[in-house]
């Protein structure tokens, strides 16, 4: 878990939470000026917003986690999985912070029309951490390749040393020593 990604997700989580609130407050102006405060129509909207509030959070993570390149990235392979976690805690918090703006309306609206399960927000989540999955492997088959290549070079440079080294102790032992051995 590099602290680039933590930071990064920390005040992302922030934002995105901040910009659920002002869509609700923008939904809410809406439904008003609309005359649909007191239905159903405004609850769907809501939860659209928090649908597109999590995709907006899941992408602006993906952005984050694949925005250098892998040789030089100051993210590992663990902020992939701890960026799907933080998406699966931020569905939880939009369903609360959905739960909160509508409470001052439940009244008014269809009997469990606010408690009732909805799905907008986990479906996009669930497609989120899948995306994110795919990501992970790729940066995770990027730096295993990268690895590998730079263990192959060195593997090479070190024969090829001593390929040298050999054929120089060679011409040594050629010139050399033989004529003083065997006296020519």
């Amino acid at each position: 878990m590099s602290d680039y990604f933590t930071q990064i997700l920390h005040h992302s989580r922030k934002t995105y939470l901040d910009r659920l609130n002002e869509a609700f407050q923008a939904t809410v102006s809406m439904a008003s000026q609309g005359g649909y405060l007191f239905s159903g129509a405004n609850v769907t909207k809501h939860r659209k917003v928090v649908a597109e509030t999590v995709t907006g959070f899941a992408d602006h993570l993906m952005h984050i986690l694949v925005k250098f390149e892998t040789a030089y990235s100051p993210v590992d392979v663990s902020d992939f999985i701890l960026a799907k976690r933080a998406i699966d805690t931020f569905v939880l918090e939009a369903e609360t912070e959905y739960r909160a703006a509508l409470r001052r309306f439940e009244n008014k609206l269809p009997d469990g029309l606010v408690d009732q399960s909805f799905s907008e927000g986990s479906d996009a989540a669930t497609e989120a951490n899948l995306q994110l999955e795919g990501l992970r492997l790729e940066f995770k088959s990027r730096k295993s390749f990268r690895r590998w290549a730079i263990g192959d070079i060195q593997k090479r440079l070190w024969s090829g040393f001593l390929v040298a080294l050999g054929a120089l102790l060679m011409a040594i032992f050629d010139r050399v020593l033989l004529p003083i051995v065997f006296g020519q």
